[in-house]
């Protein structure tokens, strides 16, 4: 399968995946109150770390490593179940310290819930680093939407019937059992569970993925340290509607430039000793990439009211106003996030080691610093902290791919303006919507007037993007013809 369809897999898979978990966590938001989702942030700024662990683990190196042995699979098989046991353990340690730092006795149970969530999801580590390794995205897919729904069915059952704390947790404790179990029932089962195992093999792994293991630790401490101070200094409900607004800021980095990241992965690992065909990859990846990030950014940053009186109520619109800038810290990371798998394939792990250790002192700094002036003095501290990493990181791709900083920034500098020129079309098309129209109609009126403006921008001030697009409809529209014409021609 191609790149760029194993990346569309990629991206329909987390889409989809964070659609259908958006939509139970909106169920959940009409069932739960703030205050106990302000609590599951709580106890996830400590857990998050363990589970960041734990995905990365030794799978990275599986990916990375082209040449293997038939003790290779079970090697970092064990290694996996090895390290996840440790860190179940670790959590069962925690919880109670967690909830005597927070005050809260609720925390003790949450914390318990996603310890034994790990313990179940361990089983299913290696057989979904293999997945990626042969570039499976469909079946990932198919995994990952299939777990999602039936934990969130779960969960509002859950919800329904009165136990808050087992509906929160759901997505850590029922969802990685699911997982496992659908991806145990692959044919690569029988590779995972063998006897052997070198201490050899385990010996490159430890050298290559500990730089990314404490890189994913920097990258994360740094990432909730907005968390742990709006939940110490402001309490669960701020907390509860500063988590709502992060989830949807960040979404788009998770959903589409996370989701191309682990496909770019994959593919520039095979390709890592060819430094102009990685440079010529990467440049095209990121033209296409800004692309659809700007507008989708920039666009929910314009549709953040409507879009929270439509989808949460009055009781969430507090947190309209932190998504809009959030929004912004969330483009920025969006923009920067394949970088961190270009240094992967190509064996420089240590690239955002070093990056992280440099950064993570300074974001506490912000973060504290914000908190002084309230939630919104988080927000802005949240993207200071991400302009200054895309800065940093861009750098260090222009030095390791050997580009010009100009060939570089007309990656993203017509995209850009075509968000420039969309938020002007979007502010002259919002003035005619008289008052009276219903909250969902002004919504959908909004988002059609936004998709219209970009489209517009485009074609004047990014035409290769614009025609990529244009070529990407009419080959679909074809082959559904072609569909059509063949069911026809079968009746």
């Amino acid at each position: 399968m191609s790149f760029a369809r194993n990346s569309a897999w990629s991206i329909v898979q987390t889409v989809m995946t964070q659609a259908i978990a958006m939509a139970g966590n909106i169920a959940l938001a009409k069932l739960l109150s703030p205050e106990q989702f302000g609590l599951l942030g709580m106890a996830t700024i400590f857990t998050g770390l363990i589970l960041v662990v734990q995905e990365v683990g030794m799978g990275s190196y599986l990916v990375y490593k082209q040449n293997t042995d038939e003790a290779f699979l079970p090697t970092v098989h064990w290694m996996n179940l090895m390290i996840s046991v440790i860190l179940s353990a670790l959590l069962f340690g925690i919880a109670g310290p967690l909830s005597v730092f927070y005050h809260a006795a609720d925390i003790r149970t949450i914390v318990t819930y996603i310890a034994i969530g790990v313990l179940l999801g361990s089983l299913g580590i290696t057989a979904r680093a293999l997945n990626q390794k042969n570039m499976r995205y469909k079946n990932l897919a198919v995994i990952d939407m299939g777990s999602e729904a039936l934990s969130g069915g779960i969960a509002i059952a859950f919800a329904v019937n009165g136990y808050p704390l087992l509906a929160i947790t759901s997505k850590f404790l029922f969802r990685p059992a699911l997982q496992s179990i659908f991806l145990l029932t692959g044919a690569d089962r029988k590779q995972l569970f063998g006897r052997r195992f070198d201490v050899s093999i385990f010996a490159g792994m430890l050298k290559y993925s500990s730089s990314i293991i404490l890189s994913q630790i920097l990258i994360y401490a740094s990432s909730v340290a907005d968390f742990l101070l709006i939940g110490k200094t402001m309490g669960s409900k701020q907390l509860g509607l500063y988590a709502m607004a992060f989830n949807w800021a960040f979404l788009v980095r998770n959903a589409v430039s996370g989701a191309v990241a682990r496909v770019v992965f994959s593919d520039l690992s095979r390709i890592q000793n060819d430094l102009p065909s990685v440079r010529t990859k990467y440049q095209a990846l990121m033209r296409t990439l800004s692309f659809f990030l700007f507008p989708l950014c920039v666009g929910l940053s314009l549709l953040s009211h409507d879009f929270v009186m439509t989808l949460y109520g009055e009781r969430w619109i507090s947190s309209a106003t932190i998504m809009q800038y959030l929004m912004i810290a969330g483009l920025l990371s969006s923009l920067g996030t394949t970088s961190g798998a270009l240094f992967k394939s190509l064996g420089r792990p240590d690239y955002d080691l070093k990056l992280f250790s440099a950064m993570f002192p300074l974001v506490f700094v912000l973060m504290y610093a914000g908190t002084q002036y309230g939630i919104r003095g988080v927000c802005i501290a949240v993207v200071i902290e991400n302009l200054i990493v895309l800065g940093i990181r861009s750098y260090l791709v222009v030095k390791l791919l050997v580009l010009e900083w100009k060939t570089f920034i007309f990656c993203f500098l017509p995209s850009a303006a075509s968000a420039i020129g969309m938020g002007f079309g979007y502010g002259l098309a919002s003035m005619a919507i008289t008052d009276g129209v219903p909250i969902l109609a002004v919504l959908i009126i909004k988002v059609i007037v936004l998709i219209a403006a970009y489209l517009g921008s485009s074609r004047l001030a990014n035409k290769a993007g614009y025609d990529q697009l244009a070529a990407l409809v009419n080959t679909f529209i074809r082959r559904n013809a072609r569909t059509k014409d063949t069911a026809k021609a079968g009746v």
